[in-house]
């Protein structure tokens, strides 16, 4: 699967599903198609399940969408956080705060 492969979906109800990659390469199409249903919901589930490829700007893209719902003070939650981003905020000794998001890992 090539990085650029990804989709984003909202059911305009605050439930966003991503599928495919989410790296470095379409990190910031992933941030433009997403940040108005995050600043917009005052809850927001974001299911993961369906993301084979990720990188560090994976988490990148967890934490600002962990800042933008704490602006506009909404309900953020992630479904199955990739393994490899996990790992990855454990190195940067972020896994707290991820994990305080996270329904399921």
């Amino acid at each position: 699967m090539s990085a650029s492969n990804f989709s984003v979906n909202h059911d305009g109800s605050g439930n966003i599903t991503l599928t495919g990659a989410m790296t470095f390469d379409n990190a910031e199409a992933i941030l433009q198609r997403t940040r108005a249903v995050v600043e917009a919901q005052d809850t927001i589930v974001i299911d993961l399940t369906e993301v084979e490829q990720t990188d560090s700007a994976s988490l990148a893209l967890l934490l600002e969408w962990i800042a933008m719902a704490r602006s506009t003070a909404g309900a953020l939650q992630f479904q199955r956080i990739p393994e490899r981003v996990l790992a990855i905020a454990e190195t940067g000794e972020v896994s707290d705060l991820i994990r305080r998001y996270s329904v399921s890992s």
